[in-house]
């Protein structure tokens, strides 16, 4: 009389902990592949958002309303005039003195049905007059050239009252 039925097969252990770990493996495999893949996009994106953030600060830098006010989104121009740009940036200049150099501390990409695709910059700049922060918000162009536009600005003094 024989009992091997009821002695556990080495061979089925060996069979079960194989496909746990090839699954485990394959977990693995699609999750650093996802993660190199969003990093590559995050990277094209930034490629092609670098260069018109830097223009907008050189403008900022240069008080160049025109340039400003002519290169940036739609939105922008509904929500301030050529004049409210050319006041404002007096202003900055006004308060701060020359924009003297600039950092970049931070940058997110997000997405929405309502707001399109927005790249924000944030840079620790420094001006004449001490340290700022200046806050780029660049909104994707449809198809268009160049590919993101400037919708918004801010400079803000983190030790003003």
């Amino acid at each position: 009389m024989s009992y091997s039925h009821l002695d556990p097969s080495p061979q089925k252990k060996s069979s079960v902990l194989k496909f746990v770990m090839i699954g485990c493996a394959g977990m693995i495999l699609l999750a650093v592949a996802g993660i190199g893949t969003v990093g590559g996009l995050f990277y094209r994106s930034t490629k092609k958002v670098d260069p018109i953030a830097i223009a907008a600060l050189e403008n900022i830098r240069d008080g160049n309303a025109r340039a400003i006010y002519d290169e940036s989104d739609e939105g922008f121009k509904a929500s301030a005039s050529y004049e409210d740009t050319v006041a404002a940036l007096e202003e900055i200049h006004a308060r701060g003195g020359d924009l003297l150099n600039w950092r970049r501390t931070g940058m997110n990409i997000s997405s929405d049905t309502e707001s399109g695709t927005l790249a924000t910059f944030k840079y620790a700049a420094t001006f004449d007059s001490g340290d700022a922060v200046i806050t780029l918000v660049l909104k994707a162009q449809e198809g268009g050239d160049p590919p993101y536009r400037l919708y918004r600005f801010d400079v803000n003094d983190p030790e003003a009252d």
